[in-house]
């Protein structure tokens, strides 16, 4: 069996009589890796066992795969196979021997984040015709790595439903997206939002609690009075915050702390 998770990949032996005698896989640990979690699997939360039967040839390269029991989803069925076929290479005393086995995928829990306050900016330049022209990334505050990335996620196409609410169509012009996160007593990042001749669509605040243990609590919406066009969308409360690593005390242990983060789009002209 291999079990598909952060970096973790185990093998369970088939039972015995099935897998041909003296068939030895030689590079079980390059079949699979996290890398190879299909996207469209990650979004749509999809886990699963998938059970497959390999025919190997004389050469030891895979001849055929084939799924003996699926894991519901046809996305990890077919890279199942689809990679073990490419990849495996086996040890084999004569052709067409049988081999056995099965591939947990498992998404991986997300990692505890660092408590990093930052600013991070997307000015995205769009065409007459909502184009995505180019993204310039800016940034402020200690660190902006591992921060949300507004170019890698927007910077070439918009969706179109932010497209209509961001509206001002028919003209060339830029959309600013800003995203900024702040812990405890630091200092309040620079804000760019506020340039001359951009007009403020939304503006989203969000606080939050974080325990000793590093999990998020009370997290509640702080209304600003300027939500705008984030209003209709769906709070950061309702997931994807934290964990976090605590912060440590004087005497090195870990002590519970506060959060926020703001979101802001902006348009120019």
């Amino acid at each position: 069996m291999l079990l598909v998770t952060v970096a973790v990949l185990a093998m369970q032996a088939a039972p015995a009589g099935q897998d041909g005698p003296g068939l030895k896989p030689l590079n079980l640990q390059e079949w699979i890796t996290e890398d190879d979690y299909p996207a469209s699997a990650l979004r749509n939360d999809e886990e699963g066992e998938v059970k497959f039967k390999l025919t190997v040839a004389g050469d030891g390269n895979v001849e055929r795969c084939e799924i003996t029991a699926s894991s519901g989803f046809a996305d990890l069925d077919a890279a199942t196979c689809a990679l073990i076929a490419r990849r495996a290479r086996f040890s084999a005393p004569r052709p067409g021997m049988p081999y056995h086995s099965s591939v947990i995928w498992q998404i991986p829990p997300t990692p505890p984040r660092p408590i990093v306050s930052a600013h991070v900016a997307g000015v995205i330049r769009l065409s007459a015709d909502d184009k995505v022209l180019g993204c310039e990334e800016r940034s402020e505050g200690r660190a902006a790595s591992g921060v949300y990335a507004v170019c890698e996620d927007l910077g070439t196409e918009l969706p179109a439903g932010m497209l209509e609410a961001v509206g001002g169509g028919g003209v060339p012009r830029a959309i600013t997206v800003e995203y900024v996160q702040r812990f405890g007593d630091d200092a309040e990042p620079a804000r760019f939002y506020a340039e001359p001749k951009q007009t403020l669509l939304g503006r989203r605040l969000v606080q939050f609690d974080i325990t000793e243990s590093g999990k998020v609590e009370n997290c509640r919406d702080t209304p600003t009075g300027q939500e705008g066009i984030f209003t209709p969308m769906p709070s950061p409360c309702t997931g994807g915050l934290g964990p976090f690593v605590p912060p440590l005390d004087a005497t090195g242990q870990p002590k519970a702390t506060t959060g926020m983060v703001e979101m802001a789009i902006s348009r120019a002209p």
